[in-house]
């Protein structure tokens, strides 16, 4: 009975997207929010039970980042990008396995200990990513760059 808001521009498959949702007859239980102010996405982290990111392929993965700052409890693909940025937080299951992730969800929603557990993991992760320590870490990686270039 959860209400499922995917947040974000649309993607490059948005039509599929949006197709799967009117096959699979969940239009009152999926809403494509799209893209969002900075004020309405803190709003959405603040008010989400959990983000759930099963991402195929990542870069970086700043949604994570955004939600370890919310204090938000994570579900996540367990590929070696969000296992980079979130650690052991999340709960992790492989993108394409429907019933582990059905099995997360419900576990966050029927266990407040398991919630609170994994928002206080996101909320002292949360601090290894600040602008300073980025700012830190790409001077310093321009000067191991710059240090091989001479």
């Amino acid at each position: 009975d959860l209400p499922l808001m995917m947040v974000g521009p649309p993607s490059g498959d948005e039509e599929r997207v949006r197709e799967l949702i009117t096959q699979l007859g969940l239009q009152q239980r999926v809403t494509r929010v799209g893209a969002v102010s900075e004020s309405e996405l803190s709003w959405f982290y603040e008010n989400a039970l959990a983000l759930c990111f099963p991402s195929i392929a990542e870069g970086f993965g700043v949604p994570l980042v955004e939600a370890l700052g919310a204090g938000l409890p994570i579900i996540a693909s367990d590929i070696p990008p969000t296992r980079e940025v979130a650690g052991d937080v999340p709960i992790y299951s492989a993108a394409n396995e429907q019933r582990a992730w059905a099995e997360a969800i419900e576990a966050l929603v029927s266990d407040q200990r398991l919630r609170d557990r994994k928002a206080s993991e996101a909320r002292r992760r949360a601090p290894m990513f600040t602008w300073e320590r980025t700012a830190a870490a790409t001077l310093a990686a321009y000067r191991m760059a710059l240090a091989d270039a001479v």
